[in-house]
């Protein structure tokens, strides 16, 4: 009996073996490393740019709780300021800046910076080494100016979460002398997300805003109604997966979790979609398609459509307010046309934006003629990025640059304020 066990131990331990090595065999093949030697944690978004520790806010969705801190890069500490927007600890000039609104003083140039993490990241980068204002300088109009930055990105953003930040910053007196949008990814993305999943695709990010709405509800939805509660679960029970496929170290640990993920995503979507209508109704946190849509709806047109109003109202407040205003269409590594790129980690979780970068990107640009024909001062940067080493301006592989990164798009600002000048 000892020996026949003994026997079905070797087997089973030989069956394992050939299955991790069968597994592992697959992970070399469509990643080309050995998953040994992977740095599990490459490629992932900078904490500073991630979004935990959020709260509701009763015009923009969610922002940072006041006070939160953490690190940007490698430039220093940032904190959450009386509105929930981060801030440089200590900026270029040894300062923290700033609370809202910001008072002006004499000599001040007011940059108000918006859109999602690039934004968050844009004024972060922009305080840390004074290099927005050094650009800014060569312009014509700003020459001398105390440059100042107030940073009101915040990661996950995407229109019209900046139109209604604007519209509620500049209604409580903030003022402004340039108001610069940077957008595009989470527009295009986002809303494919929300859509795909049942949700009214211009909320704002309902695996942000809607998740933690979710949450609070399960203490609110009846118990009979079970898709609900299973609904959370399996969203939940997804992230723990996830967690735990960043951090196996065998094969057979990481396609088992990764089976976990895709099996827990499929239940969430299926028990969310099959909720009664009562659930909805009866809900204080409603994110089910709510838009006439039609049959020839189309997520991308939609997604351009609101992008492009959004600018234009953001472009028409600043112009009540004696603000001038400029929109960036972010770069972006997936998009094809900007050159082909090599990720950091070739087992990333990002293959699944690449088609909304694509699609939605091209819809984007092919409204950047009626943009500038309503004056609306519009950075195409989509491809400012083209032929530049990968490494040298991509942090993650996500869509979030470097400070040489944030150093080229600067420029690109400087140099289109000083045309802006001569036309």
């Amino acid at each position: 009996m000892l020996k026949r066990s003994a026997l079905w131990g070797v087997y089973l331990c030989g069956l394992i073996l050939f299955l991790e090595a069968a597994l592992a065999g697959f992970y070399f093949y469509t990643n080309g490393h050995l998953i040994y030697t992977r740095s599990a944690r490459a490629g992932d978004v900078p904490g500073a740019l991630q979004l935990p520790g959020a709260v509701f806010q009763p015009y923009m969705g969610y922002t940072l709780r006041r006070g939160r801190t953490g690190s940007y890069l490698d430039a220093g500490e940032w904190i959450a300021n009386n509105f929930g927007f981060q801030i440089m600890a200590e900026n270029s000039d040894g300062n923290r800046c700033c609370d809202i609104p910001y008072q002006r003083r004499d000599n001040d140039y007011l940059v108000g910076v918006f859109g999602g993490s690039v934004g968050a990241g844009f004024g972060l980068q922009a305080q840390a080494d004074g290099s927005l204002a050094k650009a800014l300088q060569r312009v014509e109009r700003i020459e001398g100016k105390n440059v100042v930055v107030l940073n009101f990105g915040q990661s996950g953003f995407r229109q019209p979460q900046q139109l209604t930040a604007l519209a509620y910053f500049l209604s409580i007196g903030q003022k402004f002398d340039l108001i610069i949008n940077i957008d595009g990814f989470n527009e295009v993305v986002t809303s494919w997300k929300n859509w795909s999943d049942g949700v009214e695709p211009n909320y704002p990010a309902d695996s942000l805003w809607g998740a933690w709405g979710r949450s609070i509800e399960q203490r609110k939805v009846p118990t009979e109604e079970s898709q609900f509660h299973l609904a959370n679960y399996h969203e939940l029970a997804g992230r723990d997966a996830q967690g735990k496929e960043d951090t196996c170290v065998s094969a057979f640990c990481y396609y088992w979790a990764k089976s976990r993920v895709y099996y827990h995503a499929w239940q969430t979507r299926s028990n969310r979609l099959a909720l009664p209508e009562t659930t909805e109704l009866s809900s204080i946190f409603p994110s089910k398609t709510i838009s006439p849509l039609g049959a020839d709806f189309d997520i991308y047109d939609n997604t351009a459509d609101v992008w492009l109003q959004s600018s234009r109202g953001m472009a028409t407040l600043a112009t009540l307010a004696d603000a001038e205003y400029l929109h960036i269409l972010q770069p972006n590594q997936w998009f094809d046309e900007a050159g082909p790129y090599t990720p950091i980690a070739g087992d990333h979780i990002y293959k699944w934006v690449i088609d909304p970068v694509n699609l939605g990107y091209r819809k984007l640009r092919d409204r950047t003629a009626a943009l500038e024909a309503a004056d609306v001062d519009l950075l195409d940067g989509s491809l400012l990025f083209k032929g530049a080493p990968e490494r040298t301006v991509y942090v993650d592989d996500c869509c979030h640059y470097t400070a040489k990164g944030y150093h080229v798009i600067f420029e690109a600002i400087a140099a289109e304020l000083t045309g802006s000048e001569t036309r």
